[in-house]
């Protein structure tokens, strides 16, 4: 059994599927999207699925980084700059969204107009 199988066996065929679609998607997002979309689409999704704009980081910051495909420290200076634009509010590890729909837009490929955007070869220099 190869260690995919393995790690795998227990889920239903549809949960292997999905999972599968998981995987690529982020190894999508990872290589097509800037730091600054990947990060604002985390937010966003966040937000989505709490369904409130008020929101907790449920791991590390360092741990979010590794998942995006960034440094902690890209990580911390998008925020920032995210919440110098009036973005978001952060308060360690709570951050509130004050404006869902631009933080969407910023996720999206229409982000070019409303803030700067960091290309993805550069998203894991600090």
């Amino acid at each position: 059994m190869s260690p995919v199988e393995q790690r795998t066996d227990h889920l239903p065929a549809g949960g292997v599927s999905e999972r599968m679609q998981d995987l690529v998607d982020g190894i999508e997002a990872n290589a097509l999207l800037s730091a600054r979309q990947r990060i604002a689409s985390y937010l966003v999704a966040l937000a989505e699925a709490s369904g409130s704009s008020c929101l907790r980081l449920p791991v590390t910051k360092t741990l979010i980084a590794s998942q995006l495909g960034v440094t902690k420290e890209t990580l911390s200076r998008l925020l920032r700059e995210f919440a110098n634009k009036g973005l978001i509010a952060i308060d360690k590890r709570d951050i509130l969204l004050h404006d869902r729909a631009l933080l969407a837009a910023v996720a999206g490929t229409t982000a070019a107009p409303l803030l700067s955007d960091t290309p993805a070869s550069e998203s894991s220099s600090g």
